[in-house]
């Protein structure tokens, strides 16, 4: 079942920040409500990672899928995997600010480099994606609607609209969580108050 929620804004100074092997990571939303990353019993997970040990390998999840777009620093993935008694090099990426990286949770996954990233963890099946729009003052943009859709501000500051009831001002690096259940829209938008750059991600139950 889609989300109930229709515009959900995310306060960071409001989220979950845990460590992990290699820094911290910061949890902005994870669906459903009362999943729990730890149980590995979530749908999908936005979230915010920092790197910092020049060497780190990240958490095995082998029923997601990940996105990972860098925002400062830069990393560079080496993705392994399992075949028989065989380990393979999938691919590596190297990653400069606003680069992503798509890849199987269940690589072992090396990083090497230190960094701040920007995370959508999702199962399988599912389908997500994410870009990053640089927008000037008083620029707006129109968006399709998706299953779930979510904008993070890097820098400056948005509205992000559905309609006159469901508009919500974005500052501070907040995320906003959208979706299209029980809502008659096909569309959202976002609208720049002043140079901003910001990620617009998507899941949806079928290939975008």
């Amino acid at each position: 079942m889609p989300p109930s929620f229709k515009l959900f804004p995310v306060r960071k100074r409001d989220t979950l920040t845990s460590s992990w092997s290699g820094g911290s990571t910061t949890e902005f939303f994870i669906y459903p409500a009362g999943a729990l990353y730890a149980d590995r019993d979530f749908l999908f997970r936005i979230s915010s990672a920092t790197v910092n040990t020049d060497t780190s390998v990240f958490t095995s999840l082998p029923d997601y899928n990940r996105i990972l777009l860098l925002l400062d620093g830069n990393l560079r993935l080496i993705h392994e995997e399992y075949t028989g008694n065989t380990v393979r090099v999938h691919h590596e990426s190297k990653l400069m600010p606003l680069e992503q990286d798509f890849f199987d949770g269940g690589y072992k996954t090396t990083s090497l480099g230190m960094g701040c990233d920007f995370n959508l963890m999702m199962r399988k099946e599912l389908h997500g994606k994410m870009e990053v729009l640089a927008l000037q003052k008083e620029e707006k943009v129109t968006l399709q609607a998706n299953w779930v859709n979510f904008v993070y501000l890097i820098s400056g500051g948005a509205l992000v609209c559905l309609n006159k009831q469901n508009q919500y001002i974005i500052k501070d690096e907040m995320a906003v969580i959208l979706s299209d259940s029980g809502i008659d829209h096909k569309a959202f938008t976002v609208a720049a108050d002043s140079d901003s750059i910001v990620i617009i991600g998507a899941i949806d139950t079928v290939v975008m």
